[in-house]
């Protein structure tokens, strides 16, 4: 893992991911459909363990800490007491369906010459709970089916053509609806916020974050401008994460190069924000960036934590879809200001493999474990298909559809953890 230290050799390996990932194809639950989606849902979760919430703590507002809100609602959610919402929303009320993609092939085509073969149509079939319960037994990456699932879910009881006469595709997706109803008194509920995965909304495809500053939220951004503006927002955070690593290192006795690399990398981050801003300028989207703050210490293997999973995971990816964009984006202007992001990035990234080796030779086996743990599961999450933005802006801004994106995540993940 030591030699992605070293940017050349980690540029490369960016290189071979973008054309073996790029040949992958995935069925994700939104690029296949090429539809806006929710970014987030909410849930009542009825507690069944009260014991659960007897050492969680709440603010003012009533809102969980972040280890309670990951144990009863998984990960990256929010969580608050019940009490404080008045008409929650309800997650024994969604609604279930599945989403199809189905075109005729050759042989169809040959018995109907006036078939429109290769031409996919999309469909929303509606579900009860039973069959939504019985196909997410054998869901795969995404949510999608399997083939012979597909065609029972999503081919008419009386169409006159069977599995053989047709390519097709599909998914589960489920929704939540608005706010129906008050608490009663008394119920052991939690309400939770979550950022689904499933619902392929994702992180910004840029930035490295840092605990203790708000960034933008999750949301699939639906114009060029308010995409670049999140971006530009998003890197105007890793201002103040690299200044914070520059300044922990050095108060840990860091080398003296490491330090000068993360303070080198808070200047380019501020060169990045300017770039992304104009960018979203262009566009009609002037940028505000996030207040500076004052961060509190922490333990050394909470900074080797968040160096792994923002640093040599995000980073690495990050500049990855930089070079992608690079590439693939319409605007010459963009093209050009994303090259020179990507090369930077390549750079963050290989610093944060030099800084990960400079603080494991620091911890305990435990503190190496817990690090590793974290860094294998930042991993499997770039498995997951994202969406940054709607099919359109996607491609206008040159960044790879959900497919292409998991794809190009999972063959990360694996080399960078060693496994490929």
């Amino acid at each position: 893992m030591t030699r992605w230290g070293r940017p050349r050799e980690l540029r490369a390996l960016l290189e071979r991911v973008l054309a073996a990932g790029a040949a992958v194809s995935i069925a994700g639950c939104c690029g296949m459909f090429g539809r806006e989606v929710d970014a987030a849902s909410w849930q009542t979760v009825r507690i069944a363990k009260p014991e659960l919430l007897v050492r969680a703590r709440t603010d003012a507002a009533g809102e969980y800490d972040a280890a309670t809100c990951s144990t009863v609602c998984g990960p990256e959610s929010r969580c608050w007491q019940a009490e404080g919402f008045a008409i929650p929303y309800q997650s024994d009320k969604s609604a279930k369906s599945v989403e199809c993609k189905m075109a005729f092939n050759e042989r169809y085509g040959k018995a109907h010459p006036s078939a429109r073969v290769g031409e996919p149509s999309t469909t929303s079939v509606p579900i009860d709970e039973e069959h939504f319960d019985e196909w997410t037994k054998s869901v795969g990456p995404g949510g999608s089916l399997d083939r012979e699932a597909c065609f029972r879910a999503c081919a008419p009881r009386d169409a006159d053509f069977t599995q053989r006469d047709v390519d097709v595709s599909c998914a589960l997706r489920e929704t939540f609806p608005p706010p129906q109803r008050p608490f009663s008194n008394g119920e052991r509920l939690v309400v939770c916020h979550l950022s689904h995965d499933s619902y392929c909304a994702s992180n910004l495809p840029s930035g490295r974050n840092t605990r203790g500053i708000r960034t933008p939220r999750r949301a699939i951004s639906r114009s060029l401008g308010t995409l670049y503006s999140r971006v530009a927002k998003a890197e105007a955070v890793s201002v103040f994460a690299f200044e914070r690593l520059a300044d922990e290192l050095a108060s840990h006795g860091a080398p003296g190069e490491l330090v000068d690399d993360a303070r080198t990398s808070a200047i380019d981050e501020e060169r990045h924000t300017a770039s992304m801003a104009a960018l979203a300028a262009r566009e009609g989207h002037p940028v505000r960036g996030p207040r500076r703050v004052r961060f509190a210490e922490r333990r050394l293997v909470d900074l080797a934590i968040e160096n792994a999973v923002e640093g040599c995971i995000g980073e690495s990816f990050g500049a990855l879809l930089a070079l992608h964009q690079a590439e693939h984006a319409k605007c010459a202007h963009a093209r050009r200001a994303l090259g020179s992001i990507a090369r930077d990035e390549v750079a963050h990234a290989a610093l944060s493999f030099r800084v990960h080796a400079w603080l494991s030779s620091r911890l305990s086996p435990e503190e190496k474990v817990r690090v590793q743990r974290a860094m294998e599961r930042a991993s499997r999450r770039l498995r997951v298909p994202k969406m940054f933005a709607t099919e359109a802006v996607a491609r206008e801004a040159g960044l790879p559809g959900p497919e292409v994106s998991s794809a190009l995540g999972r063959v990360l993940g694996e080399r960078l953890c060693g496994k490929g």
